[in-house]
Formats: structure tokens, C-alpha cells, sequence
């Protein structure tokens, strides 16, 4: 599917869930980041890591990980509306997310993956 057809699709069924939000000014005319070059991913897998278990993921569920390509893009349009909603990272994580690595974020899973 071309990117034009992705995002047509996803104003028309609506981006994830009908109560997530979708973000502001994602610009999908050039060319999107990899999962290589999307550094939230690699501060997502401070909790949500297939390698880790238990106390170590902090309470994050066992099945949503980022720590490959193909996990993180089962759950790209679930990470987009966390980290919109303000929900992810959790406050008490320790981790923070800057306006640049959110942008890259939305941009990777609304215009490539």
C-alpha cells in the first residue's frame, strides 16, 4: 500500500481505537525513519523488551514489546496513541521522550514501517 493510500485509510477508519487520538502535524511527504532510526523505540525496550521478565519489564504486558522490527510494528498504532494520550512513557518510569523523538515516532508508524 502507497503511503497516500495508508493515510487515506487511517482517516477514514479513524487512527486505532475510535477514542485514541491521533497526532498532530505528521508530514509524510519524505522519506520516514527506520525502525533503526526511531530512538523512542529503543527507550520503549527499557520495559518492553521480549528478553525481559518479571519485576524487570515494570509491570509492562508480556506481549507488547519493541525490542525487534516486527514487534514494534504489531503495536505501532497502540505506542502512537499512548504516547499522544501522554501515557507512555509513564511518569514514574524514569523516562522521557523528546518532542523530536515523538515526531520520529508518529512519523515512522503513521508513514512507513
Amino acid at each position: 500500500m502507497t503511503r497516500l493510500g495508508f493515510l487515506a485509510l487511517v482517516s477514514l477508519m479513524g487512527f486505532g481505537c475510535s477514542n485514541d487520538p491521533a497526532p498532530d502535524n505528521v508530514d509524510c511527504s519524505g522519506t520516514p525513519p527506520s525502525f533503526e532510526q526511531v530512538t523512542a523505540l529503543s527507550k520503549c525496550t527499557s520495559c518492553h523488551d521480549s528478553s525481559k521478565t518479571g519485576s524487570a519489564r515494570m509491570a509492562a504486558p508480556p506481549d507488547i514489546n519493541f525490542d525487534t522490527a516486527a514487534a514494534a510494528e504489531a503495536h505501532a498504532n497502540k505506542a502512537v496513541s499512548e504516547v499522544v494520550k501522554g501515557d507512555m512513557p509513564p511518569r514514574n518510569s524514569g523516562v522521557t521522550l523528546t518532542d523530536t523523538e515523538k515526531q520520529q515516532l508518529y512519523e515512522w508508524a503513521m508513514c512507513g514501517m
